[in-house]
């Protein structure tokens, strides 16, 4: 018997889906369009393969579908089964065809299943995966929370996250994309105190440097550091620079999954640290 983990891709219309993401929550979809437009204009997002991971409603990707022209490859779990379900019944509708206007959607454990999408993407976008933003999710990790109030088991989590930034499945990921494609992570709640953890970004450049992945900016909000905005750039330095110089849009926001207000730092970028 074959044991070896699985996923199924469902090819839907880009219409189909928003239309049932929407009845679950269009409120959450227009708190992200700010923040993706920006992201699209910063970067030239415009006519990209993008794979998302871990989309669920694809609130923030539905911009990049309709003011970037992008083509959307989506990999969930899908814990409770509530997307596989409708993703179903629109795969069976006639008017799906291989145009631009279709998503792929894999439903599955990326994790351990991740490479069975063959092919790479201009863009890799991935939200809700650094540090104890996954951990925090499994039960065990509220134990550690309530050890975490004395001193040395603060110190102890800390170290690890600082020598591991990423959960083991990003670096999967970071294998799918494409030379000089784009990596963009956003960490919505639980990231590191960037602001008064300076070595943190070192830590991220350590951990990008394993997959041949250039650091280009870190960004996070002044009011709220551990909300977080890293982009990286699948290549070599000298690419790397080159990209960065046609950049011209500044970030004024990002995320959008909350209403979060205030100013953003731009903690780090590859242009002032090839300039020191």
């Amino acid at each position: 018997m074959n044991s070896e983990p699985v996923s199924t891709l469902y090819r839907v219309s880009f219409n189909d889906f928003y239309d049932w993401s929407d009845r679950r929550s269009v409120t959450s979809r227009r708190l992200c369009e700010k923040a993706i437009k920006q992201l699209i204009k910063r970067y030239n997002l415009k006519g990209m393969d993008v794979l998302s991971i871990g989309p669920g409603g694809g609130h923030e990707e539905y911009w990049f579908g309709i003011k970037g022209g992008n083509r959307l490859t989506f990999f969930d779990i899908d814990e409770h089964g509530e997307i596989e379900s409708e993703l179903k019944k629109m795969a069976n509708l006639p008017h799906v065809d291989n145009t631009n206007k279709v998503i792929d959607y894999y439903i599955g454990d990326f994790t351990k299943c991740g490479l069975a999408i063959s092919k790479k993407f201009d863009l890799l976008y991935l939200s809700g995966f650094t540090p104890n933003e996954v951990r925090r999710a499994h039960g065990p990790i509220r134990i550690i929370r309530r050890l975490l109030k004395f001193k040395i088991f603060r110190a102890i989590n800390l170290f690890a996250i600082m020598r591991e930034p990423f959960h083991n499945s990003m670096y999967k990921a970071f294998s799918m994309a494409k030379p000089n494609g784009l990596i963009i992570i956003q960490s919505y709640y639980g990231g590191i105190d960037v602001i008064s953890r300076k070595s943190y970004v070192e830590a991220i450049n350590r951990a990008f440097a394993k997959a041949n992945i250039i650091l280009l900016d870190f960004f996070c909000f002044e009011s709220e550091p551990g909300v977080q905005l890293i982009v990286g750039f699948a290549g070599g330095k000298k690419q790397a620079l080159e990209f960065y110089k046609n950049i011209v849009a500044s970030i004024t926001t990002f995320h959008g999954r909350a209403k979060l207000e205030g100013k953003i730092k731009h903690v780090y970028s590859l242009i002032s640290a090839a300039g020191r």
